[in-house]
């Protein structure tokens, strides 16, 4: 079996992981994604109009990973690129806490 069907059957729940075991994981991401790169498309896009959740979320953010002086880039690929590399180095006990402490805002 080639490896990209492997991925799917193990997405859709199939093969050695439990849909179970991997949902929440999924979920968790989805749901940190969502949230970290809505808020700097937000401050992006519209500084100026932006709710508190979205200021509450952006704060969250480490520096280095938003643009200058905490200005999210101009450009639509390095925002969600340091969205997408803060998230990827969280550890998944970090995250599951940083989804719980999104959803608390």
């Amino acid at each position: 079996m080639a490896s990209w069907d492997r991925c799917e059957r193990a997405a859709e729940g199939g093969g050695r992981g439990s849909r179970e075991a991997g949902a929440p994981g999924i979920e968790v991401l989805g749901d940190l994604l969502t949230a970290f790169v809505g808020a700097v498309i937000a401050a992006a896009e519209h500084p100026g109009r932006m709710s508190e959740r979205d200021r509450r979320i952006l704060a969250i953010i480490p520096d280095q990973f938003l643009g200058a002086d905490r200005d999210p880039a101009v450009d639509l690929y390095p925002r969600v690129l340091g969205v997408t590399d803060y998230v990827a180095g969280m550890t998944d006990r970090f995250a599951v806490m940083t989804r719980e402490r999104l959803a608390a805002l």
